[in-house]
């Protein structure tokens, strides 16, 4: 799980700086699948196995690499659909 979460992390970053300029719908698609990374690394952060096969300090500076991307991507977003509903006017 933790491979699979650093895969898709890896990606959601990717897939949030393809979309940059893109419609708003593509940004939010891109904020849900790095929500989606947030909830994985916490379950992996939580696991209360005596020994997990990753290290869960580094899940968390991952989480929180993570929840910063989600953070910049819904201000992009904001400043985006404010951008978009002043053009209409």
């Amino acid at each position: 799980m933790y491979n699979i979460a650093m895969i898709q992390q890896k990606s959601a970053k990717l897939l949030f700086l393809l979309q940059l300029g893109k419609a708003c719908s593509d940004l939010e698609h891109s904020i849900a699948h790095m929500m989606h990374m947030q909830k994985m690394f916490r379950l992996l952060i939580a696991d209360l196995a005596s020994t997990v096969p990753y290290d869960q300090d580094l899940a968390e500076e991952h989480k929180k690499y993570v929840d910063s991307m989600v953070h910049q991507a819904k201000e992009y977003l904001s400043t985006q659909q404010q951008h978009k509903a002043e053009q209409v006017v």
